[in-house]
């Protein structure tokens, strides 16, 4: 087998530059990474700020706070009223809270779906709480009575729909550190307390969370949810199944102990948020707390498998100590005012600016800074199911757009080993993607994932010449054959020289890898590489770039004939794996491959070998193929005959020929010549006759050639035959003398239409009879089968000494017969002698023959009086004016006749008489004229195909026929003008 290298070192060719070192030029293969980098990508800002267009109705109006659900901002003013700003459509709404100026909003929640809102608001006089509940379909507030404690947090369940008219169960927290379960239903529905911290000293409840576990499976429960509850210093985490009554949590946090978190500190704006997923559960949390924030994932899929001890959802949790410090003192950390989560990053919002912070790697990566004159900044809040950003002061709304959050996630992935995520957040930019799956393959190359690896080089464009030397160096055939695979399928139709170079090189590898295992005798290895090599060779793009004869050589020179026929037969090679076939001597099996080919060519290209050791098979082969042209395999048949002999030919040849003769009608005089050849071969001779005789007067196969055969072949018969069908009688009586004295008279008896010629061939039949056979008897028996002979014809052929006895009664009755003919020739004289004096009677009678015309009588054809004109007069009684005789024969005689009788007319006229008198024109002229009646003869018989009305009077006649016409007697019709005057006259 060749070198697993051969095929490569084809990489090295003067058509690339600089051998391995250097990426190939040719495309499919570039070392280049295409630059997608556009200007300032780089460098242009994650987060981009705008100031929104709030409508204060005042400049004594302040925002003391926003909310955001679903595009809809709910902005609380100093003065106890609540502005609803869609920001889709821009519109803004403006509800009176009906509260005077001792109360002061401190609290304002809404759901997600922007449909409920709470608003806590507290009294200055007494410091006491009232709460307050607004439906979106019912703009009237309405106060909570049993909610009078002072709400901190509230957790909204997020399966209501917009727009519903309950919220559901909520948890709400409380500054005394209680948290209770409750449903609004335009009122509260019901309020339970289901948990309150295990505390020395009470800490205001700062977060709430109620998330329902994803259903991963089937059967899997719908009532799993998880609880986090957060105070300053403290978070609790709960996960249960909920109740199917009320309260529906409390079964969560009462039924295990929570897993627990302390963080040590004080701080005022101690705050949960959350980062929800489109559709499920949250993703990620943030809790502001004095040391820092402490953040994380929330990844519910592991708590979710997890049997054992308590689930914890919070994944990958970590404190991000504060590094914003105050002007004035460097030295002090300050603490955001809020924050908020996006996919990647953490806003946190100071008086004056807003620091962006990456959750993977907890680097600040942007800060923005806002006008000092518009006020020191109050709040920052999101919009969970949009997940749009809000800042605001006391009169100023900005929002925080990601313009483009998603730059560097793939880097921060990569660093951190996450391949597969840097992937999904580089696929943007194709320099990015390249680099993951580069350092990805080089990861995987190092843990010895050599396979894998080379998935990943082959989607990279890493050079193909450095990735083939590295699986070549760890003589990882696999790996070599996973990577062109890829690099095969990521080839472009284009590419010709590459695909035709890693088809070929796959087709090396997978031969050498079949070699390997089997001189290790593997069989079961073997068979499945075998399988996944002809996998190989049945692919489109295989059958189509591969060339056809390296892929031969390369598996000939391996020694795979099976595979090679497999191949070969992929690509219709037909003609191969039948030589294939043959050379191996199984001619049975290359009669099969023929037999389902409707090539007719391959049946020309094979017949001779095929007929010289199947004849009967490959016969049988033909018949079934209708199309084959049999003057194709007559030197088949030829080669067969002549090397096995007439019998032989006599099977299988004549009848694949009879075949086509009688069956298929076929009529190529080649192949009834050669039919005729096989049939001459034979030992009898009735199979020949059969086939001429067959054949008729007017034979399809050349009866010159047909005639040598059998004169070469001896066989006399079928020359005979041949002689009579090409009209040579005396030829064919003279060699059917030879044969047989029957077989002559037959032939004698075939030109019956020529007495002479007939005549002729029963006087050669008799002289033979006479002189070669000398039997007088048989010779006086031809006087009975031929009528046309008499005795005196064959006296001449008997010798002097014979006597008359033998024939004494032939004589007499040829005597007998001379003596009647006379009788009857004097009798047809004596008739013919009586009929000459009755037609001379006849003729006198004739000369003397009159009529008689009365004096009232009309011409036939004008009907005017006869006797005012010249006139014929016919025996049939029928009489006409010269004139109108003339006029109505001149229509019917044919032109020569027609200008005859003009010529004749004009000569009388003027006496141009020529030679002739003008009796004898006048005479001349009657014959044609007077030829026959008009009215009875012949001439009117001719006339039987016209029509009875003329075509141009057709429209006349019809018009005297309508029903609309007025009544009167229907025209007369005629065919002369004359004739219509003469009649009205």
């Amino acid at each position: 087998p060749r070198s697993l290298m051969s095929l490569f070192d084809q990489f090295n060719s003067p058509g690339y530059s600089g051998g391995y070192a250097q990426p190939l030029e040719e495309p499919g293969f570039e070392d280049e990474v295409p630059q997608f980098h556009q200007r300032g990508e780089e460098d242009a800002p994650l987060f981009v700020k705008r100031q929104l267009d709030v409508a204060l109705t005042s400049t004594s109006q302040q925002i003391t706070h926003v909310c955001a659900a679903s595009n809809v901002l709910f902005i609380a003013l100093s003065t106890n009223h609540l502005l609803r700003k869609d920001i889709q459509s821009g519109n803004q709404e403006d509800f009176d809270l009906q509260r005077n100026a001792e109360y002061r909003i401190v609290k304002l929640f809404v759901d997600p779906t922007a449909t409920h809102v709470i608003v806590c608001l507290r009294r200055n006089k007494d410091e006491s709480y009232e709460t307050l509940y607004i439906h979106n379909k019912n703009r009237k507030p309405v106060e909570l009575k049993k909610a009078k404690a002072f709400l901190t947090a509230v957790a909204w369940n997020m399966d209501q729909k917009q727009d519903s008219r309950s919220t559901g169960p909520i948890l709400a927290g409380t500054q005394n550190g209680i948290v209770f379960e409750m449903e609004i239903d335009g009122a509260e529905k019901y309020v339970r307390q289901i948990f309150s911290p295990d505390l020395k000293q009470p800490e205001p409840i700062c977060g709430l969370c109620v998330a329902r576990f994803p259903r991963t499976q089937a059967g899997a429960s719908a009532r799993k949810y998880f609880i986090m509850i957060t105070t300053n210093c403290h978070s609790y985490q709960f996960v249960g199944q909920a109740d199917q009554t009320e309260p529906v949590f409390q079964s969560i946090v009462t039924s295990s102990a929570p897993r627990f978190h302390e963080l040590p500190g004080d701080i005022d704006n101690s705050q949960l948020e959350l980062y929800w997923q489109v559709s499920g559960p949250p993703r990620a949390f943030a809790w502001l707390t004095a040391p820092g924030v402490y953040h994380g994932r929330l990844d519910f899929a592991a708590a979710q498998d997890r049997q054992m001890g308590k689930p914890n959802v919070m994944a990958d949790a970590r404190l991000r100590r504060y590094s914003y410090t105050d002007e004035q003192d460097p030295r002090n950390v300050v603490a955001p005012l809020s924050l908020v989560l996006t996919e990647f990053h953490m806003i946190m919002l100071y008086k004056y600016e807003f620091e962006v912070v990456c959750l993977l790697n907890d680097k600040t990566v942007m800060h923005e800074t806002f006008n000092h004159r518009r006020g020191a900044m109050r709040g920052i809040v999101s919009d969970p199911l949009m997940g749009s950003v809000y800042a605001y002061n006391a009169h100023n709304v900005f929002k925080i757009e990601a313009e483009n959050e998603t730059r560097d996630v793939w880097r921060l992935y990569l660093e951190r080993g996450l391949f597969e995520e840097a992937r999904q957040y580089a696929k943007s930019n194709k320099a990015h993607e390249d680099k993951v799956l580069s350092a990805h393959a080089d990861k995987l190359f190092e843990q010895g994932e050599y396979r894998q690896a080379a998935l990943k080089y082959a989607d990279s464009q890493r050079s193909f010449e450095e990735v083939c030397l590295k699986l070549i160096q760890v003589k990882d055939t696999d790996a070599l054959t996973t990577y062109l695979m890829r690099k095969l399928d990521c080839l472009g139709r284009k590419d010709k020289m590459q695909l035709t170079m890693l088809c070929g090189w796959l087709v090396e590898l997978y031969l050498n890898a079949l070699d390997t295992l089997k001189d290790a005798h593997e069989e079961e290895r073997y068979n499945a590489m075998r399988a996944k090599f002809r996998e190989f060779l049945r692919k489109d793009r295989v059958l189509e770039s591969m060339h056809k004869d390296t892929a031969y050589d390369l598996i000939e020179s391996h020694g795979d004939m099976e595979d090679m026929i497999y191949y070969a037969e992929l690509k219709q090679d037909h003609e191969r794996v039948m030589q294939h076939f043959v050379e191996k001597g199984d001619y049975a099996q290359c009669l099969n491959v023929l037999r389902k080919q409707h090539a007719p060519d391959l049946y020309y290209r094979f017949a001779p070998v095929l007929m010289q050791h199947i004849p009967t098979e490959t016969v049988d082969a033909f018949l079934q193929q209708r199309d084959l042209d049999p003057r194709q395999l007559i030197p088949a048949f030829i080669r067969y005959q002549q090397s096995s002999g007439v019998s032989a030919a006599k099977s299988e040849a004549i009848r694949y020929l009879e075949w086509c003769v009688h069956k298929k009608g076929n009529a190529d005089p080649a192949i009834h010549n050669y039919l005729i050849s096989l049939y001459a071969k034979l030992p009898g001779d009735e199979v020949l006759l059969d086939f001429l005789e067959m054949q008729g007067d007017k034979p399809v196969y050349d009866m010159k050639y047909a005639l040598r055969l059998c004169t070469q072949e001896k066989k006399m018969r079928a020359c005979v035959l041949i002689y009579s069908t090409m009209k040579l009688y005396e030829e064919a009586v003279d060699l059917a003398l030879t044969v047989d004295l029957n077989l002559a008279a037959q032939n004698a008896n075939k030109p019956r239409s020529n007495p002479e010629l007939h005549k002729k061939l029963w006087l050669r039949i008799a002289r033979h009879v006479v002189k070669e056979e000398k039997d007088i008897k048989k010779a006086m028996a031809i006087l009975q089968e031929c009528a046309l002979l008499k005795i005196e014809d064959i006296l001449p052929f008997f010798p002097d000494f014979v006597t008359i006895d033998h024939f004494q009664a032939d004589i007499c009755k040829s005597l007998e017969d001379y003596n009647r003919d006379i009788d009857n020739l004097k009798a047809k004289m004596n008739n013919a002698t009586e009929s000459a004096h009755q037609i001379r009677d006849e003729i006198q009678d004739l000369r003397n023959k009159y009529g008689v015309i009365s004096g009232n009588a009309t011409c036939g054809i004008c009907t005017y009086p006869l006797l005012t004109r010249a006139l014929y007069m016919f025996p049939c009684q029928h009489s006409f004016h010269a004139e109108c005789m003339t006029t109505e024969v001149l229509k019917r005689l044919v032109p020569a006749q027609r200008r005859r009788v003009l010529k004749l007319q004009e000569q009388i006229q003027k006496h141009q008489t020529g030679r002739k008198t003008i009796n004898e024109l006048k005479a001349e002229l009657d014959d044609i004229i007077a030829e026959d009646c008009v009215k009875c003869g012949e001439m009117l018989i001719h006339t039987i195909d016209e029509p009875f009305v003329p075509p141009e009077k057709m429209d006349s006649y019809l018009q005297s026929w309508s029903l609309s016409a007025p009544l009167s007697p229907p025209a007369r019709v005629f065919d002369d003008p004359a004739d219509a005057g003469s009649t009205f006259a």
